[in-house]
């Protein structure tokens, strides 16, 4: 498993609400929307460990978020050059919160 963190009431419904449908819930990877819309996304932002992504969130001087564990290894993902962790290369699926 790996983690990721998320603002906590959107998280947490978007689970309540794909569990309902007997759905998952995913955490979108890198994607390349060039040529549908001029852009592209990175991935989400991923962490080996949940005291990892902890540190991070207090480095945001926020409330509401929360961990979660997504569904993966450590070889679905790439680090971007400057920032302090990963990315995830493809979709992954938001287990829960830790």
């Amino acid at each position: 498993m790996i983690y990721t963190y998320g603002d906590e009431a959107s998280y947490d419904a978007a689970l309540e609400d794909k569990q309902a449908k007997n759905e998952k819930l995913h955490k979108m990877g890198c994607t390349d929307y060039l040529e549908l819309t001029g852009s592209s996304y990175s991935g989400g932002a991923v962490w080996k460990t949940a005291e990892e992504v902890q540190a991070y969130i207090e480095t945001l001087y926020c409330d509401g978020y929360a961990i979660y564990e997504v569904e993966g290894e450590w070889v679905n993902v790439y680090q971007v050059i400057g920032e302090s962790y990963h990315r995830l290369r493809e979709d992954r699926v938001v287990v829960g919160k830790v």
